[in-house]
């Protein structure tokens, strides 16, 4: 059975961090803020997206808007630009500080600890520490923590709501092996934005905290994060990267080339997502396949069909059968005790894919032809309909016809036919304008094909006649 301890504002980890296994701390941390703050003034865009803007983050801007010059947010500025200082490396810092309200390392720096992102060294991360001292001391970071003491409690309250309806740290024993060193807590990250990070610490001695942050991107009308089941998937993908990033490095000369292969023939998206190569697409799409596996047997067979879809419009078009193969996992564990055991599986998995990664790739919809034609000039204004033909038949009922603004179309509600091959759209033009839409894209990928392909994004334009 789950037991859910509330962890609301120590200022550091261990009195609050159970040992007992099953347990889960939900909490604001004080050194999660501290670190977010610091990098939110140093301009980080990570720690400055449009959706964290809340009560709150106006009142971090309030209190400690002035201090941008400080030496401590002039260093964070220089170990981005230097180092890349930015996205997980900051919180896996914070996790490795004692306390947040007098600085200084959990553990000694030499060796750096294993689990430190790579990006701090040992003389970064003491010169950091040292300065962000002064910061707490001359921002009076202990006195804005206290006058946010009732916000951090409602808001870790509101993730805790979520975390009780499931047994996740069950689930993690079940599926991967028991931590019996270590310890789970799930932060609240409240300037994070859409920002998730599975950061952890180990102690020389082998003890593990393992503590994932989420990130709050919606905020209700009291300004209190705005949480729902929606973060189930979040917070199962964020505790999987401890159990399976081990796995990927431990086998990553096999893996190398298939990663390589998979970064170039999706860079774009990936560099979207801030993912740089091909070592981070593969760890990405183990815990991706694991978080579809969780919704498709803890939750339900359409979540599970949510997840995948939603795994592929992000660029990870072969995690779906990667979950397929964790499926076969689960149901071999007199053959496989641990994960590690099943990854010649995996490797073998990642190998096929890339040398039929065409054949993969056709198996999604392809737009066949649109009228008006794509990039038209002089359409004639008095077309009353679009039409799109599609390859193959699509999902009835689903399609998202994205933008917005001046150059959108005016559009009515629109039909298949009964193949559901071609969506007739009808439409009002007026003469001399130019208009842009997409088909998918964004956060709307309702252009599925029948067996549960999404469609890539398209982009239309065309201009009308004077």
């Amino acid at each position: 059975m789950l037991i859910l301890l509330l962890a609301f504002f120590q200022s550091g980890p261990a009195a609050g961090t159970p040992q007992t296994p099953g347990t889960l701390a939900v909490r604001v941390d004080p050194r999660v803020e501290l670190l977010s703050i610091v990098f939110r003034l140093a301009g980080n865009p990570e720690y400055n997206m449009e959706n964290s803007k809340s009560p709150y983050a106006q009142a971090v801007e309030e209190h400690f808007g002035k201090f941008r010059d400080h030496a401590a947010v002039k260093m964070a500025q220089a170990l981005r630009r230097s180092n890349g200082v930015s996205y997980d490396a900051v919180m896996s810092l914070a996790i490795h500080l004692e306390d947040a309200f007098e600085p200084a390392p959990r553990t000694p720096l030499d060796p750096l600890p294993d689990l430190l992102d790579r990006r701090w060294t040992k003389e970064d991360a003491e010169r950091f520490i040292a300065a962000l001292r002064d910061f707490v001391r001359d921002a009076d970071f202990k006195g804005f923590a206290a006058s946010q003491r009732e916000r951090y409690e409602k808001s870790a309250a509101k993730l805790a709501a979520v975390v009780r309806k499931r047994d996740f740290v069950g689930w993690f024993s079940d599926f991967f092996g028991d931590r019996p060193r270590g310890s789970f807590q799930v932060a609240v990250g409240m300037l994070n934005g859409g920002g998730n990070y599975g950061v952890n610490m180990r102690h020389h001695d082998g003890r593990e905290e393992i503590s994932p942050i989420i990130g709050i991107y919606k905020w209700d009308a009291e300004g209190l994060p705005a949480i729902g089941d929606e973060v189930t998937d979040t917070i199962v993908h964020e505790f999987c990267h401890t159990y399976t990033n081990a796995c990927i490095n431990k086998h990553l000369d096999k893996l190398d080339a298939a990663g390589d292969v998979l970064f170039a023939r999706n860079a774009a998206a990936m560099k979207r997502q801030a993912y740089g190569n091909g070592a981070t697409v593969l760890r990405e799409s183990l815990v991706r396949a694991c978080v579809i596996h969780y919704m498709r047997t803890v939750v339900s067979a359409d979540a599970g069909r949510k997840q995948a879809l939603s795994e592929m419009t992000r660029g990870f078009k072969w995690t779906p059968g990667l979950a397929d193969l964790l499926g076969e996992f689960a149901k071999s564990r007199d053959k496989y005790k641990t994960l590690d055991d099943f990854m010649p599986r995996i490797i073998e998995y990642f190998d096929h894919i890339t040398k039929q990664y065409d054949e993969l790739l056709a198996r999604f919809p392809k737009v066949k032809s649109i009228s008006p034609a794509n990039a038209a000039p002089d359409v004639d204004p008095k077309t009353a309909e679009v039409v799109i033909t599609f390859d193959r038949p699509m999902q009835a009922g689903g399609w998202a016809l994205t933008g917005g603004g001046p150059e959108l179309p005016k559009f009515g509600k629109p039909s298949y036919n009964d193949s559901r091959t071609v969506l007739t759209v009808p439409v009002t033009l007026e003469p001399g304008r130019s208009y842009r839409f997409g088909l998918n894209g964004g956060r709307f990928y309702s252009f599925v094909s029948e067996d549960g392909y999404p469609l890539e994004p398209v982009e239309v334009k065309f201009t009308t006649a004077k």
